[in-house]
């Protein structure tokens, strides 16, 4: 699988790229609404402060009277064409762009430190991810067990020589050695395809947006983000619904027992406990997805038909 397996990686690599201009365009425009909501509310709280001292309403409708007027005076006057607003354009434009790919950095240095450190792991599964490794001529990345009941696993890192893979205490000790072999093999087919990284840059373009709209009660947070947080869930679906079929293919490869892969992806299924590291920022790096928002429930694949797809599968090749 050889020249399939470099194609995934060079595809996996665009997509990164694509996520990263994607995530600088929904920062513009979260940036251009909260402009206008901030010139909008202040026209509201005018018109309020007006209806309170009896329908004095002047100052509200100066401003809104004005505002045509002050733009065509730039005009006339060529402020809009002038070298010194042309350099303060694309100063603005340049500033905000080094924020807005500052702070997507910032995310994903973020996103690689919040699960547990890799010598948080235990010399038994360790060993398991070492010889899965050797057998598919690939570094083993570092491995941390996180202390949770719930069955899952996840990989996060930008690049393959960043990523750590995490399991629960819960798919440790509710698998058994074939299924969790199975499942290793699955997460680092993941890391060594760049499909971690793609689903890293994913939680960090738009993790951090999802999370303050569901968590802000600020009424300008909101209206800042109201076209943007529906623009992130919809980027987030498309990318990862895309990956889902890849990821399951490619971990097919990786392992000398697809059965046991079918076997550990049922059982994690049947389990219902949630991971309690997992939160909406979060999300798109677990095996399972600890689905946050059930907005987004019906937009990735769920585990169960990926377990039918992926059963489709090893029937086809052993037959």
């Amino acid at each position: 699988m050889g020249d399939k397996y470099e194609d995934v990686m060079r595809r996996n690599r665009s997509r990164i790229v694509l996520l990263a201009i994607a995530g600088l365009v929904n920062y513009w425009i979260a940036v251009l609404v909260f402009i206008v909501a901030v010139l909008i509310g202040t026209i509201g709280i005018l018109f309020v402060r007006g209806v309170l001292e009896g329908g004095d309403f002047g100052l509200a409708w100066k401003i809104i009277r004005g505002i045509p007027g002050a733009i065509a005076w730039a005009v006339a006057a060529g402020w809009l064409s002038s070298p010194v607003m042309a350099w303060l354009f694309w100063g603005f434009i340049a500033i905000g762009t080094l924020m807005a790919f500052g702070m997507m950095r910032g995310r994903l240095g973020k996103l690689e430190r919040s699960l547990p450190s890799a010598g948080a792991a235990d010399e038994r599964v360790a060993g398991i991810l070492e010889a899965v490794a050797i057998a598919a001529g690939v570094p083993a990345p570092p491995l941390a067990v996180l202390e949770d009941v719930a069955l899952n696993s996840c990989s996060v890192g930008r690049k393959p020589e960043r990523a750590t893979i995490v399991v629960t205490r819960g798919l440790v000790d509710g698998l058994t050695r074939d299924e969790l072999e199975a499942v290793l093999a699955y997460e680092l087919s993941r890391v060594t395809s760049f499909d971690t990284g793609v689903a890293t840059w994913t939680s960090a373009v738009t993790g951090r947006t999802i999370e303050l709209s569901e968590k802000s009660e600020r009424v300008m947070v909101q209206l800042a983000l109201v076209v943007s947080v529906r623009l992130a869930r919809r980027l987030r679906a498309r990318t990862l619904r895309r990956q889902a079929g890849q990821r399951d293919i490619l971990a097919l490869g990786f392992t000398r027992y697809p059965e046991a892969l079918l076997s550990a992806l049922e059982k994690i299924e049947a389990d219902k406990k949630p991971v309690v590291a997992a939160g909406a920022e979060t999300a798109p790096l677990w095996l399972e997805w600890p689905w946050p928002d059930a907005r987004e429930a019906d937009q990735v694949p769920a585990l169960g038909s990926r377990i039918q797809e992926l059963r489709t599968l090893v029937s086809a090749v052993g037959t």
